[in-house]
């Protein structure tokens, strides 16, 4: 069997069925899916675009808020991108596109950091909807996986086929409480990173507390495009509990 080891409790391993390689945290395997995932989204024009359109954007890893994240300096002699001297950074894919989820829709430090303080929202996703992931020329490869955080990892020959894989979805363990799941795809054309879902893949909207209490607009306009676009889809918001410290009160919204 060919195996790796990604510092202390990652193993890559190679199925001698499948001919796939796969994850393994502490002896147990990752899994390749997840029946729900949650997006963080800051209420914004490109929040608004997305969901109007159906689509997610594949952000090139550049734009990252950790220079460390899907960094090249993992594998060895990985090609560089002019581009990668003027941010001074290791991290620029014209040709890659990715986009993050997380397991969990009521953590504290993402609502904070991801939703503008509360004045954002979360989207309740189904990633294994059967229209999904299907062949477009725009996006090859589209695929899911499960982010790890290897206490250490690399630096990797570029010969391993699962290199790159192991690159774009490493983070180092601070991060480790996002619990995060990435959509990754690989670009024909770097300017077209938008990748269609399907409206029934949405199934709830949860709208931070502030958005709801403090930007009247804001509200109209998610009410507005849930009831053109997802009408299955209930809206519910999250406020802090005022019966138990740091826990939530997660309550729907009925119109």
């Amino acid at each position: 069997m060919i195996s790796m080891t990604l510092g202390n409790r990652y193993e890559v391993r190679l199925n001698d069925i499948t001919k796939e390689y796969e994850y393994f945290d502490n002896g147990i395997l990752i899994p390749r899916k997840k029946d729900t995932l949650y997006k963080y989204l800051t209420f914004n024009e490109n929040t608004i675009a997305s969901l109007l359109g159906c689509y997610l954007w594949l952000t090139n890893p550049v734009s990252f808020n950790d220079p460390f994240d899907c960094n090249k300096n993992l594998i060895v002699d990985y090609a560089e991108d002019p581009q990668e001297i003027k941010w001074n950074t290791r991290n620029h894919f014209k040709n890659i596109g990715v986009t993050s989820f997380s397991e969990e829709k009521c953590h504290p430090l993402m609502w904070a950091h991801y939703t503008d303080s509360y004045n954002g929202l979360v989207i309740e996703f189904d990633p294994n909807h059967k229209d999904f992931l299907t062949k477009d020329e725009r996006i090859q490869n589209l695929r899911w996986r499960k982010v790890i955080y290897p206490n250490y990892a690399g630096p990797m020959q570029k010969g391993f086929p699962f290199a790159e894989e192991v690159m774009l979805t490493a983070k180092l363990p601070y991060w480790e409480y996002e619990n995060e799941w990435r959509l990754i795809g690989n670009l024909t054309d770097k300017d077209k990173r938008y990748a269609n879902f399907n409206p029934k893949q949405i199934k709830r909207f949860y709208l931070g507390y502030n958005l709801v209490k403090n930007n009247k607009a804001a509200f109209q306009i998610l009410t507005r495009i849930r009831d053109t676009n997802y009408p299955h889809a209930d809206i519910w918001w999250v406020r802090p509990s005022s019966k138990k410290y740091g826990s939530y009160k997660v309550e729907k919204i009925d119109f």
